[in-house]
């Protein structure tokens, strides 16, 4: 009996009305949360630490990732001594390929001050929020966007310099990563792989077409913890939880090309 009320009810002009109703309700309790964990974390809105601290997001969304963990500074942590250690050279470009919101392409312009960058996505509103963050930082000028699919070749990018490569691509790495895409071999490149299965990532196996010019590193994704960030005290534990969640949908791996000596 009940099943036959919901499946009426849905059917029905009245039961559409109240699963819009039932969404917005729950996507502004989410909001809601979320906006509640932010004020915990950094009421201004900035990066409270790691290697883009001081990026400072104001009203803005994340695209095609969440906002929290950036905040926290604990965003894909997994990533930050390689970031790290290739921050310390002198890039003469930034390429950022799934640039989302621009965590990574204003975070590093703002440790690489003379460094073009070079912005590709799929997704006009992302490469919209990108340059507003890029904007908001004063860098704009040494920006340059364009569309993933339609723009991005070795013919886009500077034919001389050393470069910094981030992917992050859904999966298209697998067309974009190859060295007749790119305009040298004198870069350094932190690439999100997008396989599920063991046979996806020995059929793939990204990093081998880069054995002869870069040392290759696979780097696994780890468990988040609460207790090293001080930060999180004032919260519940699944709020905790809520601000370190990635919303990862597979263990995820990335690849990582540093240039030989």
């Amino acid at each position: 009996m009940i099943s036959k009320i919901v499946h009426s009810l849905l059917g029905s002009k009245r039961g559409s009305t109240l699963v819009n109703r039932l969404q917005n309700s729950l996507a502004w309790n989410i909001s809601a949360t979320e906006s509640r964990i932010a004020d915990c974390i950094s009421p201004e809105r900035r990066v409270i630490k790691g290697p883009f601290d001081g990026i400072n997001y104001g009203d803005l969304k994340a695209s095609g990732s969440v906002l929290l963990p950036k905040l926290l500074g604990s965003y894909e942590e997994e990533l930050h001594p390689y970031v790290e250690r290739f921050l310390v050279n002198s890039y003469t470009f930034i390429v950022n390929i799934g640039c989302g919101e621009g965590y990574y392409a204003v975070g590093c312009a703002r440790r690489q001050p003379s460094a073009s960058v070079f912005v590709f996505d799929a997704d006009p509103a992302a490469l919209g929020r990108c340059r507003f963050l890029a904007a908001q930082h004063q860098l704009v000028d040494r920006f340059h966007f364009a569309d993933i699919y339609t723009e991005f070749s070795k013919n886009s990018l500077p034919a001389i310099g050393p470069f910094l490569l981030i992917m992050d691509c859904e999966g298209a790495e697998r067309e974009l990563l190859q060295p007749r895409c790119l305009p040298s071999m004198d870069f350094d490149a932190i690439v999100e792989l997008h396989e599920e299965t063991d046979r996806e990532r020995r059929a793939h196996n990204l990093g081998q077409r880069f054995r002869d010019t870069h040392e290759i590193t696979i780097v696994l994704a780890a468990e988040r913890n609460p207790d090293v960030h001080p930060e999180l005290k004032g919260l519940r534990p699944g709020e905790q939880q809520r601000a370190l969640d990635e919303f990862r949908p597979f263990p995820m791996r990335w690849l990582v090309l540093s240039r030989r000596p």
